[in-house]
């Protein structure tokens, strides 16, 4: 899946098809994340979402697996850009359709 935000300058992928190996390195960034003090939405979901990235590209953030404290304003917005676009996607794929009222879900 090809991700884009000519605004800010940044251009990735994620893999396709998202394989369950990919949403456990992606989850485990969470986790790890959590672990180490991390406090806000935006450092967790960055932290998680920088793990399946791939194909990177943006002048502002030329690395995205860099660990600094200090970042700049564009960065800023360009951490909180990814991460939310990468959740996004992959909560899209994990979300189920509700079965309609007084019928039973179809079975394999």
């Amino acid at each position: 899946m090809n991700f884009k935000h000519e605004e800010l300058g940044v251009k990735f992928e994620i893999p396709e098809p998202l394989t369950l190996r990919h949403l456990e390195i992606w989850e485990k960034g969470r986790l790890d994340a959590m672990e180490a003090g991390a406090r806000t939405v935006v450092s967790l979901r960055w932290l998680a979402a920088r793990l399946i990235v791939t194909n990177w590209e943006c002048e502002a953030l030329p690395d995205p697996k860099m660990n600094k404290d200090a970042i700049s304003g564009e960065q800023l917005r360009v951490i909180a850009w990814v991460g939310l676009e990468v959740e996004r996607y992959v909560q899209g794929l994990l979300s189920i359709p509700k079965a309609r009222s007084g019928r039973r879900p179809s079975q394999p």
